[in-house]
């Protein structure tokens, strides 16, 4: 498993955990979203984190 697919885990997991409304803010260094359907990806940003950059996105459920 590498962190790409803890990154995945993480996403799948929260549109489970979440209430309806909830919401997921996390810095992703992948360009990715949530694969199944109950996350909805709202906000997205590079953001440069000394050196590399990364995606500040926020995920709400649906």
């Amino acid at each position: 498993m590498g962190l790409r697919d803890l990154y995945q885990d993480m996403l799948r997991l929260a549109g489970e955990l979440l209430k309806p409304g909830g919401v997921l803010v996390m810095v992703n260094p992948f360009r990715m979203e949530a694969r199944q359907g109950k996350l909805q990806r709202d906000y997205a940003q590079t953001v440069d984190l000394g050196g590399f950059d990364c995606h500040l996105e926020r995920y709400r459920r649906k």
